[in-house]
């Protein structure tokens, strides 16, 4: 619970009826001509089993209206295991839930404890592997591969873990490093341990203390990378776009293109399922490397190099690949004459700087 909540009198959670959440969709949809929502709710299926009527009789009455939108939410991963949330998942998607941004955090059952989070690693894994089994989504995890109290075993277990869940091409998951927001729990927790750095500029986050040096060289390694090799920038906004670009096409506001498009449908996906694979496991292995020459306390000459010929070379090789699969199936969506509103997804990072946690 953090300060905001503290604050708050009466129900921590008070939902909207679903018809008047609904009802603000369809003004969007009919009269704005809007075909992208993001459901801001922390979790869309919060709390317990009200919160899953609740996000069942929202996606009902939007297929009931014939709402042609296509909606990101977030979820949890200890609230959707039970064999009858696949049935409510597959209304999700049939109501346009394209994007489902789960709150996996960790690979590490240390850190979730450190982060208060209810899930376990094991939960975390069930619930991605299930998304993912489903091919009708665009699974992205929340997760925080440096922390404060991250350990050389935290990031090894982290690594794994998003390798395990397919994650591990994605640079955004394997770099992110914890921003603390003033009087979230973790805050309390660290200035209360005297770890707590504020800024002269009353705008800027306060940054923190790294209890293991190797931790906090290995963070400082991937620190800032969209801003230092600016190829993994560019990868990740083609990735995003192809994510999008799939769960969208499954659609049922698509479907006309998916039926005309069907065989090259699946060739695209394969093809970039191959692609993905290369990737996750070229970034896991370097990664590991990492990990194991800040162990083995090699130069930061060395460090530098390697991340020099990895995130240049080797990156600009999978970079071309990426845009090349895109802008060929792109090509063959706009040559069906389809809106591209409801399918193309055009990305961008605004928070490209140069460190994200300060060094002490």
């Amino acid at each position: 619970m953090n300060f905001y909540t503290r604050l708050q009198k009466g129900k921590v959670w008070r939902g909207r009826s679903a018809s008047h959440v609904v009802d603000e969709l369809e003004e969007l949809v009919r009269t704005q001509g809007v075909k992208l929502v993001n459901f801001s709710d922390s979790s869309f299926e919060d709390p317990g089993w009200k919160g899953k009527e609740r996000a069942r009789e929202i996606c009902e009455d939007i297929i009931a209206r014939d709402l042609k939108l296509s909606a990101k939410v977030f979820m949890r991963c200890d609230t959707m295991l039970g064999d009858e949330d696949e049935d409510l998942l597959r209304l999700w998607k049939q109501a346009g839930i394209d994007i489902i941004v789960v709150g996996a955090e960790s690979g590490s059952d240390y850190e979730l404890d450190f982060y208060n989070k209810r899930a376990n690693v094991e939960q975390n894994i069930a619930t991605i592997k299930r998304l993912k089994d489903m091919e009708l989504f665009y699974v992205y995890a929340g997760f925080i591969m440096f922390g404060p109290n991250s350990t050389m075993e935290t990031l090894r277990d982290n690594a794994e873990f998003l390798h395990a869940a397919g994650l591990s091409d994605n640079p955004a998951e394997m770099s992110n490093t914890l921003m603390v927001i003033r009087d979230a729990k973790v805050y309390s927790v660290l200035k209360d341990e005297g770890r707590i750095i504020e800024s002269d500029q009353f705008w800027e986050p306060p940054t923190y203390t790294f209890l293991d040096p190797k931790a906090e060289r290995a963070a400082k390694h991937w620190d800032g990378i969209f801003y230092r090799y600016p190829l993994t920038n560019q990868l990740n906004k083609v990735q995003t776009n192809i994510e999008n670009l799939i769960c969208r096409m499954t659609n049922p506001m698509n479907a006309d293109v998916l039926e005309e498009l069907g065989p090259e449908f699946v060739a695209f996906k394969q093809a970039y399922t191959e692609r993905r694979r290369q990737l996750a496991d070229a970034q896991h292995g370097y990664f590991v490397r990492v990990l194991d020459m800040v162990d083995a306390e090699v130069s930061d000459d060395d460090l530098k190099a390697s991340a020099d010929e990895f995130f240049g070379p080797s990156y600009e090789l999978h970079v071309s690949r990426y845009e090349a699969l895109y802008d060929a199936f792109v090509g063959r969506v706009a040559a069906t004459g389809a809106p591209l509103t409801g399918l193309v997804f055009q990305h961008f990072r605004p928070n490209v700087v140069e460190d994200r946690i300060k060094r002490i």
